[in-house]
């Protein structure tokens, strides 16, 4: 590391100071003192489930957590989830649990010390990683001005950051400093054959798997850190101690053995598929929406990651190798991640598993960076920085509910750019989700277009031509049943739906709904509701598009399809369409 080092060290020393009064201030207050009631939510709540289940609940088998984070082990349910966040999050959990224990505090419900110590967590892991950031590209011989530079990109011009402070159960934070820890353990041992090196970078690679599995392929990002250091790998082997190199062997094995454990604990089998259903389209990957795409691209919510580009070229001319081995690490990142059947991650600010890989990547972009003049580099912070705070101002923006969780498109973004008003909150609705996991196919099961006359399947004794009324006298627009007879059973379904709307009345149907249920004998097993309109302001006819998965119907159950105005004001709707289909079984 250079002797003046000063600069980064005191960026990363403010970024700390930030992150943590951040983290207290609306992750754990909030607006009313209660902020922390929600630290652990969605998949942070099952990742949880590996230590509350037995912590307040006294058991592992069978875990207790959301069904919805279980899935069926033979007759009985395992957790879905890796257990490698939790495993993580254990030392920070244990002591919230001792010191709740010791305040006298008993029963099964999570209290302020676990959401408090998940807070904690995600900001000191994020702070692990920046460090273990800083030391790798000091020692790969970056310049300290662009390493500081670096390390204020990193959490401020992606939404690491905010993964990191406001959603720090997800698994994020700590793939990215473990993957942090990884490349500077494994650059140490490459330059000393250290065997404490050689463990520790083990140790970090297990856990990079554990935390999530399809990270594996971290391990291309290695060639990165032998730069300053050719030599090849049957030298680097002769070097090393066999001994630790054993050892090295033994530990990863361990560590990767944890999770196969935690599954016999909980169903007595060793092994577990833990996505049923779910699957990756390697033949159809989602590659220039998975970059580039209004809803959910790498480049268009994060744009500064954009440096990656010419930081790749930066490494090219530095060592060819080292170029080679980078680009075939980015693209098998950014083919891996577009691959997975639901490329837009659900409900998420941004492509968020991009953002485990922020610490491999912050190698080219230091490389690009270090490489500029410093009148050139200071040009690149006039731009930068106010696209840092464009970015820190969007993760707000989702917080607050501005920015769809999952269905943003370029006419969305335009209309909620800058703005900060109350009454844009939860006011951008649709659904436009990929259809699912089906690698033999997707069979249609029941169309439906438009009403002709009298020859409709569309229900509503209000629909005059076609044009369904709806208002306080009719709340209830064009509705479609598709009877018990119709639904496979056993297969997840796709609908796709449009229709046209136009309000009669100033924002008449801005709080209308789209209602689809499914179930038997008057008693609804599945309901789920969206808003109708993609955007509020739009009173002339518009033309909508939907597309939502559903579960797997029962036997005897039927699915009905509707429009509904819970609110006052009269619109209309014309032209609805509707087409169901089904996975296809595979031989």
């Amino acid at each position: 590391m250079p002797a003046n080092g000063r600069l980064s060290g005191r960026t990363l020393l403010l970024i700390g100071l930030l992150a943590l009064f951040a983290s207290v201030r609306w992750r754990i207050i909030g607006h009313d003192g209660g902020a922390w009631r929600s630290t652990i939510y969605s998949d942070g709540e099952g990742y949880a489930a590996y230590l509350t289940s037995p912590l307040l609940h006294g058991t592992l088998s069978p875990p207790v957590a959301r069904p919805d984070h279980l899935v069926p082990a033979g007759t009985v349910q395992v957790i879905k989830y890796p257990a490698g966040t939790a495993f993580v999050q254990a030392p920070f959990v244990l002591v919230a649990h001792a010191v709740r224990w010791l305040s006298g505090i008993r029963g099964d419900t999570l209290t302020p010390h676990h959401s408090v110590a998940i807070a904690l967590c995600g900001l000191g892991f994020l702070l692990l990683g920046l460090e273990r950031v800083r030391w790798l590209l000091h020692d790969l011989g970056v310049a300290d001005r662009a390493v500081a530079v670096t390390l204020v990109l990193l959490p401020l011009g992606t939404g690491l950051g905010y993964y990191a402070l406001m959603a720090p159960s997800m698994s994020h934070v700590y793939s990215f400093a473990m993957i942090a820890v990884l490349l500077a353990a494994a650059r140490k041992a490459w330059c000393t054959a250290a065997s404490r090196a050689l463990l520790l970078t083990s140790f970090a690679f297990g856990l990079v798997v554990l935390i999530r599995p399809t990270n594996a392929f971290a391990l291309l990002a290695l060639p990165m850190v032998t730069m300053g250091h050719p030599r090849t790998l049957r030298a680097w082997l002769l070097a090393s101690d066999g001994r630790g190199l054993s050892l090295a062997a033994v530990l990863l094995v361990l560590t990767l053995c944890m999770q196969p454990l935690l599954w016999y604990l909980q169903c007595g089998s060793w092994f577990v598929r833990p996505y049923p259903g779910e699957g990756f389209n390697w033949t159809h990957p989602e590659l220039c929406r998975s970059l580039f795409g209004a809803q959910k691209g790498l480049f268009f919510f994060w744009p500064l990651l954009l440096l990656v580009l010419p930081g790749l070229i930066a490494l090219g001319r530095l060592s060819p190798r080292t170029g080679v081995w980078a680009v075939a690490y980015f693209a098998v990142l950014c083919y891996v991640t577009s691959s997975w059947w639901n490329w837009i991650y659900g409900d998420s600010y941004g492509p968020r598993p991009y953002l485990d890989h922020l610490a491999a990547l912050a190698v080219p972009i230091a490389a690009f960076l270090g490489g500029l003049r410093p009148l050139a580099l200071r040009i690149g912070l006039a731009l930068i920085v106010p696209l840092c705070l464009l970015q820190c101002f969007h993760a707000w923006q989702y917080q607050v509910g501005i920015l769809h969780p999952f269905n943003m498109d370029r006419e969305k973004w335009r209309a909620v750019f800058l703005r900060t008003g109350p009454q844009w909150r939860h006011s951008l609705g649709g659904d436009f989700e990929p259809a699912p996991y089906a690698p033999c196919g997707m069979d249609t099961v029941f169309a439906e277009g438009p009403p002709q006359g009298t020859s409709t399947r569309w229900q509503n004794s209000d629909s005059v031509n076609g044009s369904f009324l709806v208002d306080r006298v009719h709340p209830t627009g064009p509705v479609l049943r598709i009877p018990e007879n119709v639904l496979p059973d056993g297969r997840a379904l796709l609908v796709e739906a449009s229709l046209r709307r136009r309000d009669l009345d100033p924002g008449a149907s801005r709080d209308a709904l789209i209602v689809c249920t499914m179930g038997s004998d008057g008693a609804d097993r599945v309901r789920y509701a969206f808003a109708m309109n993609d955007l509020p302001a739009s009173p002339s006819w518009r033309l909508w598009r939907y597309a939502f998965v559903l579960p797997a119907a029962l036997p005897g159950e039927h699915l009905s399809f509707s429009v509904q105005q819970p609110s006052e004001g009269a619109f209309q709707v014309d032209a609805p369409t509707f087409r169901l289909s089904a996975v296809r079984p595979c031989p």
